[in-house]
Parts: structure tokens; sequence; C-alpha cells
């Protein structure tokens, strides 16, 4: 889970991946619940598809949250405004709070320009 942490901590999302038998593995772990291989974390396409959704009503922390299955790991972020189930969405944020949790920040994909896009992929291959 650290290199995990490490990744959210500079704003990266990785999935960790057997190097083994390939399963992407969720939560992420450093070894593989099927064969035992090690496994290794690697960048994702940021976009998935939203699947449920829900507001929170506890006053003074109102906010919209989702599950989102990206490439078949299901994930429980804060959303940008009221979606449609069904909708396409991409991680836009992601990191750990001052309080040790992670968090994702979705938004419509049909949102974002090209340049927004652009960006943000240029972004992050220079922290590699």
């Amino acid at each position: 889970m650290k290199k995990f942490h490490d990744f959210l901590r500079k704003g990266e999302f990785r999935l960790a991946i057997c190097i083994g038998c390939n399963k992407k593995i969720w939560p992420p772990t450093e070894f593989c619940c099927d064969c035992f291989s090690k496994t290794s974390f690697k960048k994702i396409k940021p976009v998935g598809t939203l699947i449920e959704s829900s507001t929170s009503h506890i006053r003074g922390k109102e906010e919209l949250f989702g599950i989102v299955d990206m490439e078949g790991i299901k994930l429980i972020g804060s959303l940008s405004s009221d979606l449609t189930i069904g909708m396409r969405v991409r991680m836009v944020e992601c990191g750990i709070r001052e309080n040790g949790i992670a968090f994702y920040h979705f938004e419509p994909l049909k949102r974002l320009n090209s340049y927004t896009e652009a960006k943000t992929y240029h972004m992050s291959d220079k922290k590699k």
C-alpha cells in the first residue's frame, strides 16, 4: 500500500496489476491474491462510468458522491455536479487528505476540452 499511497500523494492514480497473471488487484496490494506473484503499479486512463450517485446532506458538508467503474474496479469519489447514471466521467484529481484518507474527484467527460485533456496528460507525464 505504501507505493500506492506514494503515487496518490503526487496526485497520480495507479492500479496494481499482477506480474504473473495480469489480474487487476483492487484494493491495491503488493502481491496477487490469486497466484501470489508480485504486482506492479500501472497508470490507467482516468476515465470511467458513473454507476451510482448520492448527495450528502450533512450540514456544512453537503456534497455529491458517486461510484465510478474504471476498468473493472469501483471507486467512490466526489462529483463536480449532478450527473446522470451511465455517464462517462474523468478523474480530475486524486490524493490523500491531511487526515490520511484517500480522495478521488470526477467530472463529466464531455465538459473537458482538448486543451484541458492535453494539459492533464502533459502534466502527468512530467511527473515520471
